[in-house]
């Protein structure tokens, strides 16, 4: 008998492999099928009931990866919301659950604000600290990311405020050095908000606060800086509140307030403060007598205390002579005349021999007062009247 090949046209096959494709998902992903399958393809984001959540929980470890990856992106789909539930799978799922945990609270902390992530944040770093093996490793590895891209996001948002972030000369106790440093003054548009950032500066240690920027609300958020050591204000008021919130520095080395006026009782508080290395007062009215109490008070801190005149020159700290190395621009030195080689030996009425001299003599006046200077130039002694200004550094 001759057999016969029959052709079947393949529109007719269609929905013969239709079917046997719906058959095989149904026996290899059982739940992939009828109510199941809506909801993994059109739940819309926004669905994030309770019992959705608790649902998609248990699905993190599902016998089939593609019912595991669905499960992960819908609680990151849902946000906050679901952190609660996620940090409690990080204490008492199975491996595979407490990755998948891990990698949605990393990823709904990187998408949201940091005051509006739902804890997912301080529930990784929590479960970092708090824990070992599997989990302290997985957490730490999440906490490690979160912080590396908040740390990038800071410096946009910084700067789109109106914040200086980058690397400039900063100066501690009237000595300058360029450092990585931020800085708060007029440019900064007041957004309270953008400055929240300033917890997840990295590699900054230094920051500035000049003018309508030195408050407490801006305080509470520059003490938060992780790796805060030094801290200049400039060029406006300080109250006793404000000085307090800086009790809760964590790492602070230096401090230098300049020409910021201080309510009388602002030196006991100062003296009290966590400051480890240095305090400088420039300009801020405090008296001799409650300097001298201050030093007693913290004999651990180097305290000085200049009225605010500023001549503006530099020379050999330990020489034999005060001979100019450099004139600092702008300055009263170089309004009065003054250039790198002369060498200063007198101002007003105290003879100079040594740097040394100049600063003591200098650092007891204001900004304004006007003194003679007796100088050596070419082998001749010359004078000249100069008026101090203040030491502006920005």
């Amino acid at each position: 008998m001759q057999r016969r090949q029959i052709m079947v046209p393949m529109k007719h096959l269609r929905p013969a492999v239709l079917i046997v494709t719906m058959l095989l998902v149904s026996v290899c992903c059982p739940g992939l099928h009828g109510q199941d399958a809506d909801s993994v393809s059109e739940t819309p984001k926004s669905d994030a009931s309770k019992s959705k959540i608790d649902y998609w929980v248990t699905q993190l470890s599902h016998s089939h990866y593609l019912r595991r990856e669905v499960a992960e992106q819908k609680l990151i789909d849902a946000g906050p919301k679901a952190v609660e539930d996620l940090a409690a799978v990080m204490l008492d799922g199975d491996l595979e659950a407490i990755e998948r945990a891990s990698s949605a609270l990393t990823q709904i902390a990187i998408d949201h604000h940091p005051s509006k992530d739902g804890g997912a944040w301080q529930n990784l770093s929590k479960l970092s600290n708090s824990t070992t093996g599997v989990i302290a490793a997985s957490t730490s590895r999440a906490a490690d990311e979160i912080r590396q891209q908040r740390s990038s996001r800071a410096l946009t948002e910084l700067r789109a405020a109106g914040v200086f972030v980058g690397v400039a000369d900063f100066m501690i106790r009237a000595v300058s050095e360029p450092k990585v440093v931020a800085q708060i003054d007029d440019r900064w548009n007041q957004d309270l908000a953008a400055l929240d950032w300033l917890r997840w500066l990295t590699k900054v240690d230094s920051i500035k606060l000049v003018g309508s920027s030195i408050n407490q609300e801006v305080l509470q958020r520059v003490i938060l800086i992780p790796e805060l050591k030094s801290l200049a204000i400039e060029d406006g008021t300080l109250a006793v509140a404000d000085l307090e919130t800086l009790r809760d520095v964590r790492t602070m080395r230096s401090l230098d307030l300049r020409y910021v006026e201080l309510p009388e009782e602002a030196s006991t508080v100062i003296a009290s403060l966590p400051i480890r290395d240095s305090i400088t007062l420039m300009g801020t009215g405090i008296s001799d007598q409650q300097v001298q109490s201050m030093r007693l008070a913290a004999p651990g801190v180097t305290i000085e205390h200049k009225n605010g005149g500023f001549l503006g020159v530099k020379c050999m700290d330990r020489a034999e002579a005060c001979e100019i190395t450099e004139v600092v621009a702008a300055s009263a030195a170089e309004k009065a005349g003054l250039i790198r080689g002369d060498v200063i030996v007198k101002i007003g009425d105290a003879v100079v021999e040594r740097f040394s001299d100049l600063q003591a003599k200098v650092n007891q006046h204001f900004a304004g007062d006007e003194m003679e200077l007796n100088y050596l130039r070419a082998g001749q002694i010359q004078s000249t009247k100069v008026t101090l200004r203040r030491l502006i550094d920005r």
